[in-house]
């Protein structure tokens, strides 16, 4: 019994050496597919997703030489509705529809198999990605289950995120995007096709970047005793928080340079977010870290927002983009229940648009809530967003409770925020970079939302 207790002790000391190394190459992944227009394309998604998958198996392993505990356990309940929402998927793109169910674009194809979905390849595709979102979430949520790795996470993607941004910012003013090429607009858009595709991805990043700067500058404070507060803020901020401070101006700057409206409102409700959030406890309510925080912000707003003043102004042309969501409303009315398939609203799309949102090519739908509806009908997107739901309480709750290490769930709840409201107005939360990206924060900020276990209190 004594040696098998050993080996025990010997096997989840191995799975804990390994746990690093899964999250962290999972996470170079992600972040590396954004230099490939955000993984927006079926080579770039697909190489995203066999990466993602490997890992995958790697920490299938671990688990079984680690298994859930009770706090693993917590994950349950969303994770069948998601896996419930996946076999609907499957079911829409599965060949023989029940009759009168099928969409009435098979009646064109009378040899043809009838579907649910009207674009069942596009459809395997997008099942594809969401079953790549689900394990990047699982991978991030066991590896930061130690403070000391979630840190190295995060650190990870302010970092990237920044970089990225600056490249951007640079590429733009230059006008050689070495990415985009001839694509390329005057606006700042980084690798992404979109520039408000881009502007959902900088969010992730200045979250990050606000989050660890005003968490590094209260933890320095509170070691230093707060004796002599503006000397402690100056050796801290020099110290190493100035690197977040810098990264939240960069990223905050390429938002407002890409011109996003939507994206320039999105950042600021995910920066008041974070924010309260971090300022929640009040060991971290000191007046110069909010000082430097909202200097930042107003800073970047003053000098930095005129191009998106301008288009503030401008709201004639996306007339016709509230008139596509009333059409989008109406095909939703038409099949409520099966929906018209993952991934096909571009064909699903086109019986339903009047004649003047016909001389368009709409392959989104510039409102991804209104799109997942229309996918997959009324009862699967319900049972998508109560799994996201489920873990966004749970992290509200993490926000809340957790006294050590809040800069995790409090980056999560407001990259939810931030790309969530976002995603009413545009697409860049569908971009695959950007999604598996939110859900390696969201898997970080969920598992550090719960109590720590003793044992490990001082590292989680």
């Amino acid at each position: 019994m004594a040696q098998i207790s050993i080996n025990d002790r010997r096997g989840r000391a191995g799975a804990g050496s390994l746990q690093p190394f899964v999250g962290t190459a999972t996470l170079i992944g992600v972040l590396v597919s954004a230099i490939a227009l955000g993984a927006n394309r079926p080579a770039a998604w697909s190489a995203l997703s066999l990466w993602v998958m490997g890992m995958f198996i790697l920490q299938i392993v671990l688990d079984l030489r680690d298994p859930p505990d009770a706090r693993r356990r917590r994950v349950l309940i969303p994770a069948l509705l998601f896996a419930g929402v996946l076999a609907w998927g499957l079911l829409q793109i599965w060949p023989g529809a029940p009759v009168g169910q099928a969409d009435p674009a098979w009646l064109l194809v009378p040899d043809a198999v009838p579907r649910l979905s009207s674009d069942p390849v596009q459809g395997a595709h997008v099942l594809m990605r969401l079953c790549v979102y689900g394990m990047v979430f699982w991978i991030m949520a066991r590896t930061a289950e130690t403070a000391r790795h979630a840190q190295a996470l995060l650190v990870t993607t302010a970092v990237f995120s920044s970089l990225l941004a600056a490249a951007g910012i640079a590429w733009a003013f230059t006008g050689n995007n070495p990415i985009l090429g001839e694509d390329a607009s005057s606006a700042v858009s980084a690798t992404f096709v979109g520039r408000n595709a881009f502007a959902t991805y900088a969010i992730l990043g200045l979250v990050a970047n606000i989050a660890l700067y005003m968490e590094r500058s209260a933890a320095g404070l509170r070691a230093a005793g707060g004796g002599q507060e503006l000397r402690d803020t100056l050796e801290t901020f020099f110290g190493g928080a100035w690197i977040f401070a810098l990264g939240a101006l960069v990223c905050f700057s390429a938002i407002l340079f890409s011109q996003s409206r939507a994206g320039s409102i999105s950042a600021v409700l995910a920066i008041a977010t974070v924010i309260l959030a971090v300022t929640g406890d009040r060991r971290a309510r000191t007046p110069l870290v909010l000082g430097v925080t909202v200097s930042l912000v107003i800073f970047a707003g003053f000098f930095l927002s005129a191009g998106v003043s301008k288009r503030l102004m401008a709201t004639e042309g996306d007339e016709i983009r509230f008139a596509l969501y009333d059409r989008i409303v109406a095909a939703i009315a038409e099949r409520p229940i099966t929906g018209h398939g993952l991934g096909s609203f571009e064909d699903g799309m086109r019986a339903y648009l009047s004649l003047d949102l016909g001389q368009l090519e709409w392959d989104f739908a510039h409102n991804t809530h209104l799109e997942t509806v229309f996918e997959l009908g009324l009862p699967g997107a319900l049972a998508l967003y109560a799994a996201l739901g489920w873990i966004t309480v749970t992290i509200l709750l993490g926000v809340v409770r957790r006294r050590r290490n809040r800069a995790f769930s409090c980056t999560a709840l407001a990259c939810l925020v931030g790309t969530g409201f976002h995603a009413i107005f545009d697409f860049g939360l569908q971009m695959p970079a950007t999604a598996a990206l939110l859900a390696a924060i969201m898997g970080m900020g969920w598992m550090q939302s719960f109590p720590a276990p003793r044992a490990q209190t001082n590292d989680a």
